[in-house]
């Protein structure tokens, strides 16, 4: 079958005129535009026609997400106050660093997770996150979609990471006690650091949950926080397993990453 030139010149210029220079007007399309192969049953039309009925639809899809990460603000709230290695119970030994990154985890799980989640399940802006906000609806989805998928990932990670140290579970910068015992088990199989890397696929999936500058630049500080913590807690674990650290660290070389 061969195709002319001038047919597809013509096919060109009616998708052109009809889709694409309505949606870079206005962001409002006059044709139906299917998202559906990215997140069905989600198929959104942006026609002016339709705008609200999608507002609709995106509040409580939001209100869906703002449940979730409730739910999921309080199991890892619960962890950090109530088990053995909390906060009410250890100190951190390794300068400021480790007051500040603990201090800044607990603010971040204990409020400003649970905001979040409030600020989505009742459909409220607290001014406080300072959100972007997008006029795109399809954008609009894909930016929580993916948010949410990290969000997951990194509650999943934590509990994970959390089950897998049992007993040994300590604050960061906390030296480990004569009853710990090295964890070569779970996540800790490919990373030196997972409940670290958890932490930051949290705070990055709230980031683009909200398109939040507040998220973003705490993500920032939270990450220069544990690029500094990481070297000063494996000298208290290469002095408190001497041989052992060492052999682990040359099997699993990822400290933050796996690699």
């Amino acid at each position: 079958m061969i195709f002319s030139w001038h047919h597809s010149k013509s096919t060109l210029q009616t998708l052109y005129s009809r889709v694409i220079l309505p949606f870079i007007i206005n962001n409002k399309p006059s044709e139906k535009f299917d998202i559906g192969i990215l997140f069905a049953p989600y198929s959104l039309t942006t026609n002016k026609d339709s705008w609200e009925a999608n507002s609709a639809m995106i509040a409580q899809y939001s209100q869906i997400l703002g449940s979730v990460i409730l739910v999921a603000s309080a199991i890892i709230g619960g962890i950090l106050i109530l088990a053995p290695g909390s906060i009410r119970l250890e100190r951190p030994e390794c300068g400021w660093e480790g007051w500040a990154f603990n201090i800044l985890n607990l603010l971040f799980f204990l409020v400003l997770i649970p905001l979040c989640g409030a600020m989505m399940l009742l459909d409220i802006h607290i001014p406080i996150f300072i959100c972007i906000q997008l006029r795109s609806m399809p954008l609009y989805i894909v930016f929580e979609s993916i948010g949410m998928v990290l969000f997951l990932g990194g509650t999943i990670l934590l509990l994970w990471s959390r089950l897998s140290l049992r007993r040994s579970f300590r604050l960061a910068g906390v030296k480990p006690s004569q009853s710990d015992y090295l964890t070569l088990h779970g996540p800790y199989r490919k990373i030196r650091h997972p409940m670290y890397l958890s932490a930051l696929l949290v705070l990055s999936g709230l980031t683009f949950t909200l398109t939040s500058i507040l998220m973003a630049l705490m993500f920032m500080v939270m990450f220069w926080l544990i690029r500094r913590l990481i070297p000063k807690e494996e000298i208290q674990l290469d002095q408190a397993y001497p041989i052992a650290y060492a052999e682990y660290c040359r099997r699993v070389p990822g400290s933050l990453f796996p690699s």
